[in-house]
């Protein structure tokens, strides 16, 4: 399928909210190019843009479609999916989108967590607390609800790229963590070594670090 324009994706240039966002256009393959703010220069945002966004709710991440924007995360990854005819990654069946919309907030209660963590002065003295007693419990539903499935319905959807992000994530923040989610590790390999994941990642569109903006926990490397 051809499209006229190109899609514009505005975000920090930060992996964030958005690097979920990047996945899914890389696999939808629709043409879209990025405008990053600078995470030390949030003025541009905050005072020019931001105010004279041509919508109710402005925020960040947001996507522009010609004259159209959309904003917020979720409605953004609805907007893609509709777009590129794929509603099929919001659920093949009404119980699959139950299912769907289901894990998708247990994931999001996970990203709560991790958002917290990293921003918190004491990160860390409260890592192993924070993993062990909010992220393991959720982390392990997740793991027993994709057994030995390739995805986390049997099938592509939108929250499988939420969770390699994720898992990306807690890789970095403690490598051994996930030694005992042996599927999730799996998952996160085999997810990367799609073709539209190597080939993003061998880009110069890709965004290795950081994952935020101004957190105590932020790698670089």
């Amino acid at each position: 399928m051809e499209y006229p324009t190109k899609l514009l994706l505005v975000y920090f240039s930060v992996r964030g909210r958005a690097q979920a966002l990047r996945y899914l256009l890389e696999y939808l393959q629709l043409p879209y190019e990025e405008k990053k703010y600078d995470v030390n220069d949030w003025e541009e945002w905050s005072e020019k843009d931001k105010k004279t966004l041509p919508t109710a709710f402005p925020n960040l991440p947001y996507l522009k479609d010609g004259e159209k924007v959309v904003t917020e995360t979720e409605t953004i990854f609805l907007y893609l999916c509709k777009k590129a005819g794929r509603k099929d990654l919001f659920g093949k069946t009404e119980d699959d989108e139950f299912d769907i919309s289901t894990t998708r907030w247990v994931i999001n209660d996970l990203n709560t967590y991790i958002g917290e963590l990293v921003y918190d002065p004491d990160f860390e003295k409260k890592r192993d607390e924070i993993l062990e007693e909010k992220i393991a419990p959720k982390l392990s539903q997740l793991s027993t609800f994709l057994g030995k499935k390739e995805y986390l319905h049997g099938y592509l959807t939108y929250v499988d790229f939420l969770l390699y992000e994720l898992i990306e994530i807690i890789q970095r923040m403690k490598s051994d963590f996930l030694d005992k989610y042996e599927n999730l590790k799996e998952f996160q390999k085999n997810f990367a070594e799609q073709k539209f994941m190597k080939d993003y990642i061998s880009s110069k569109r890709y965004i290795a670090r950081p994952f935020y903006g101004y957190a105590v926990w932020n790698p670089y490397d």
